[in-house]
């Protein structure tokens, strides 16, 4: 792993991103394939680390939905005419 490579790992894991030491790794090949400049490279990754954790928060929610306990739910009496 390269210095840099290294760096952004270490600043990934500081700012509570996981997926850009492997997204800046993928994008990385492709800005230089295709002639990106900063900026979209930038954008390319960032976007990557939105749509992944749009993705999960998604998927957390729907969990959370399924397993939630009704024990806190306040219960209705029924009462006798």
């Amino acid at each position: 792993m390269s210095a840099a490579a290294s760096e952004v790992a270490y600043l990934a894991r500081a700012l509570k991103m996981p997926r850009i030491p492997n997204a800046s790794r993928l994008f990385a090949e492709r800005a230089r394939a295709e002639g990106w400049d900063y900026e979209a490279f930038l954008a390319a990754v960032l976007s990557e680390e939105t749509n992944q954790r749009e993705v999960r928060g998604s998927d957390a929610r729907i969990k959370t939905a399924r397993e939630r306990d009704d024990a806190g739910r306040r219960r209705v009496r029924r009462t006798a005419d």
